[in-house]
């Protein structure tokens, strides 16, 4: 009978111990903190690894992370594995390491978010090709070399950004961005492929050199093209535009078609395209609720459907052969604003900045809060006194 009851009480105590150990906000501070969860399947709550001078660390046994991962300011981690994790339930986040050269996480299937910044030796992102369940993806300042994952379908935001090898994106299910798409100063010959998005908030493309979003039919806010190396934009699924259209400082661009478009909500800015010399290929656009701002080298601009421009008009052009008289009527009846400019024949240095030029976005990193991390590095001494003590209470009952 009291073998029974010890071996009960024991079974229990074992159990307190390891769920204690197997939840909370964990700062880890060694390999031996990590060590003592290893034992914990589910972890319920985040783990946290910042500011440790080890080259390698090693995340054993769990296999699901309720909370957050987040490893972060190690400078002198070259390594990081995670064998047997499968889940983040949170934030995976890995950044601020200038020598993590290799994340291993074979098994890693699903991730709520996943920011990867500042590993400027970081090349194989293998582990991003099976991913489900991503609502948020961040990838700043890596070695990367393509990009890609069939099983996205959604996300609230899609950032890319600062990653100079990376020469190819593809996400052929992605189908819908609640938030802002945000790829800018990747390398130069990188080739972006959104065939299935429908839909974003709001998307800026920057040092592209080919772009397909051939679905895409609406932008609730602003739409921006800066600074590719593209020939041809081709968006002709594109029917309502929220905010701004700005197509700027494209110095290989000579065609742009959008020939779907009935509405833009903001400012229709085309500017600084050196080789673009007609501006023709919005058939259907209807109504501009901002200004028109339009600075070149076109010959031509043809908008024959415009019907209402809330705002006022300015066009530049160094072509001697566009005459400004034909825009007589569209000034009466087209133009409510109450500025209407246009200048040709034009030497380039004295074109005027159209909206949109030369500009850049700057990207805000989020900073998570530092935790105390005292309870979670006396998280092994505590496990083992707690069974030594059961052991020893053990021995007294059974003597």
């Amino acid at each position: 009978m009291i073998k029974t009851v010890f071996f009960v009480f024991s079974l229990t105590l074992i159990a307190a111990v390891k769920a204690e150990g197997c939840s909370g906000a964990a700062t880890i501070a060694s390999q031996a903190d990590l060590d003592a969860i290893g034992s914990c399947k589910t972890y319920t709550g985040s783990i946290t690894i910042d500011n440790l001078n080890a080259e390698t660390l090693q995340l054993k046994g769990v296999e699901t992370v309720t909370g957050d991962l987040l490893v972060k300011n190690n400078a002198a981690l070259s390594s990081f594995s995670a064998p047997v994790l499968q889940t983040v339930q949170g934030q995976l986040e890995l950044s601020n390491q200038v020598h993590l050269g290799t994340f291993q996480a074979p098994k890693l299937q699903t991730v709520n978010g996943l920011t990867l910044s500042v590993l400027p030796e970081l090349m194989d992102l293998g582990f991003l090709n099976t991913i489900n369940g991503l609502n948020k993806l961040s990838l700043t300042d890596t070695r990367a070399v393509n990009i890609q994952n069939a099983n996205i379908n959604g996300l609230q935001q899609l950032t890319l950004t600062n990653n100079k090898n990376l020469t190819s994106i593809q996400f052929p299910g992605l189908m819908k961005v609640d938030g802002e798409i945000f790829i800018t100063a990747n390398s130069a010959s990188c080739a972006l492929e959104l065939p299935k998005l429908t839909s974003a908030k709001s998307a800026t493309f920057r040092n592209l050199n080919s772009f397909d979003a051939s679905a895409l039919s609406e932008v609730s806010q602003d739409l921006s093209f800066n600074q590719n190396n593209m020939q041809q934009l081709s968006v002709d699924g594109l029917k309502t535009l929220g905010g701004a259209l700005i197509v700027v400082d494209n110095n290989q661009l000579n065609k742009v078609s959008m020939n779907q478009l009935t509405l833009v909500g903001g400012t229709f800015s085309i500017g600084n395209n050196s080789n673009l010399v007609n501006i023709d290929g919005f058939p259907k656009l209807e109504q501009v609720r901002g200004s028109i701002d339009l600075s070149g080298a076109f010959d031509k601009v043809d908008i024959p459907a415009l019907q209402d421009v809330r705002g006022g008009m300015r066009l530049q052009t160094t072509s001697s052969s566009f005459q400004c008289n034909g825009l007589d009527n569209m000034r009466v009846t087209v133009i409510k604003g109450t500025s209407f400019d246009c200048k040709s024949n034009l030497a380039a240095d004295q074109l005027a900045p159209t909206v949109g030029q030369g500009s850049g976005t700057q990207v805000n990193s989020k900073t998570a809060p530092k935790q105390d991390s005292a309870a979670s590095s006396r998280l092994g001494d505590m496990q083992s006194s707690l069974f030594a003590f059961s052991m020893f209470l053990g021995y007294i009952l059974l003597g």
